[in-house]
């Protein structure tokens, strides 16, 4: 067995991907292969070098994609061929996550391991609810159980009357299905049947609805809403501060589905500030590649950093591929001193702050045009060494090379764009398509079918940031609902929340806080 032979298992949050932790980002950026859960983040998963294989091992109730023994060879075998493997969990491995059994048969069959804690869904979840687990006057102590089995059984694994004689806040997982006979069965051991309840579903994520009522009530409530795993039932009198201290689901987008165009390499600040507000944003893939980038006639092998004027990176994936690759070749941060550092938008840059790289400068936009136009006013290309990190937009390559740059761009072992698709959701499902330049409406007709556009155009209401933008959408057909004052992605943004406001009654984003779990 290789000597580096080892399995990281990442707790990788409830559902929101800013819940990983930045050790947990560090392993999977190194990751050869990932092995990955049901309610794990695609946005997690994503983190992943484009070159590492995904293997989905995911289960929901009834469902299996794959046996927990099947996993555990899995685990194993993988690692002996001496590839990097990360075990991506939901939440934390060793909290309902039968994290401790593969780490056994790991240990077992002579594997290294690592543990990379994660942030449970047990306090994540009731928080994004507004709802704490302690409080001093209402809640000295908080109990996690699991409530997969019927609670109303001659024999349980869970021993209910001591549960219902609990002090403090419990906290049930897998107790969707079996609600009713927990309820049931609580009551029954003395617990109030007056009891505060909260049942989440979906929790940490735009699509999170929760549900409250008394414990006599609760189940009936949870039928009558549809509710359905996956879940997670809070009882004990903190659910009384809900209504105080409800913030995820009183943003001022909570609820709307709202699609944008992208580029292939990085998040828009449109997208960035929808999802800040609550949105669910559903990004359009507007480039037409499959797999690996081809590269460049340009394309060279790796060379010291050093030997260039500029290096410039369009990309959170080519960051990471560049770094590995400079440590490979031993240098480090200091062998990038003598040139100037490009971030292609602020996604680049953030992705570049984690490396601890500070661009020299850094586009403010994701529009390619104005991309082009900054960079050529901020600097003097002309015979200048550039150094594109992995694949950039052959738009934005020609016009260094016209500016007068000699441009090269360097092969990354993981740099690849990922597939496009003509429309990832069926239109009916958004609730406006938000455009933060006009160059973006010119995309959208290039590259997805004219039956796809005119559905577009028919089905679901536009938000554009300025006048050009509003008025070739016009020309498509698209009704144009919302235009900020000021031709700016941020005020696109605000003129957005302010739209989901007064497009619903009394001022409240649908669906409000309070309202029943969507099935």
């Amino acid at each position: 067995m290789p000597h580096h032979a080892k399995v990281i298992l990442i707790g990788a949050g409830p559902g929101d991907p800013g819940l990983l932790t930045l050790r947990g980002r560090d392993a999977l950026l190194g990751a050869d292969v990932v092995v990955y859960d049901n309610l794990v983040s695609e946005e997690i998963v994503a983190l992943a070098p484009p070159a590492a294989e995904r293997i989905y091992v995911g289960k929901m109730a009834g469902k299996h994609t794959m046996p927990q023994e099947a996993i555990n060879e899995l685990l194993v075998r993988e690692a002996r061929s001496g590839r990097r493997v990360v075990r991506l969990k939901g939440g934390d491995p060793f909290v309902f996550g039968r994290g401790a059994e593969e780490c056994v048969y790991l240990r077992d069959n002579g594997v290294e391991f690592e543990i990379v804690p994660g942030v449970s869904a047990a306090a994540a979840v009731p928080a994004y609810a507004g709802i704490p687990l302690t409080h001093r006057e209402l809640a000295a102590s908080f109990h996690v159980i699991t409530g997969h089995e019927h609670a109303c059984k001659d024999e349980t694994s869970i021993d209910w009357r001591a549960v219902a004689g609990l002090e403090g806040t419990l906290v049930i997982f897998m107790g969707v299905t079996t609600l009713r006979s927990i309820a049931d069965a609580l009551i029954r051991h003395g617990r109030s049947s007056e009891t505060p309840v909260a049942a989440i579903r979906w929790g940490t994520v735009p699509e999170q609805r929760t549900l409250t009522a008394p414990l006599r009530s609760i189940a009936d409530e949870a039928e009558r809403a549809g509710l359905r795993p996956p879940g997670l039932i809070v009882v004990g009198e903190v659910v009384r501060l809900r209504e105080q201290l409800n913030w995820f689901e009183r943003r001022p987008l909570f609820g709307r589905v709202i699609a944008t165009p992208r580029s292939r390499y990085e998040e828009s600040r449109l997208s960035s500030g929808l999802k800040e507000l609550g949105a669910r944003v559903v990004e359009l893939p507007l480039e037409s590649h499959d797999g690996r980038a081809p590269a460049p006639a340009s394309a060279c092998g790796w060379k010291d950093p050093r030997e260039y004027d500029a290096v410039l990176f369009a990309s959170p994936p080519s960051v990471a591929s560049f770094v590995r690759e400079l440590f490979k070749h031993g240098g480090d941060a200091r062998s990038l001193s003598g040139a100037a550092l490009i971030a292609a938008g602020s996604v680049v840059e953030k992705a570049m702050a984690s490396f601890g790289l500070k661009p020299d400068f850094m586009t403010e936009t994701l529009c390619l045009p104005v991309q082009v136009r900054q960079l050529r006013q901020a600097f003097d290309l002309a015979g200048k060494r550039v150094l594109a990190a992995g694949a950039a937009p052959d738009r934005l390559l020609k016009s260094l090379r016209g500016a007068g740059a000699r441009v090269e761009t360097l092969s990354l072992e993981h740099d690849s764009l990922p597939p496009s698709h003509d429309m990832v959701a069926p239109p009916r499902r958004y609730d406006l398509i938000a455009f933060s330049c006009a160059s973006m409406v010119k995309k959208l007709v290039r590259e997805i079918s004219p039956e796809a556009l005119r559905e577009l155009a028919e089905t679901v209401p536009a938000a554009s940031v300025s006048p050009a933008a509003s008025d070739e959408l016009r020309e498509l057909g698209f009704e144009v609902r919302v235009q900020p004052d000021e031709p700016a992605t941020a005020a696109l943004v605000d003129a957005i929340a302010q739209w989901a406001v007064s497009e619903t009654p009394d001022g409240l984003t649908a669906p409000t806080p309070s309202s029943a779990v969507s099935s």
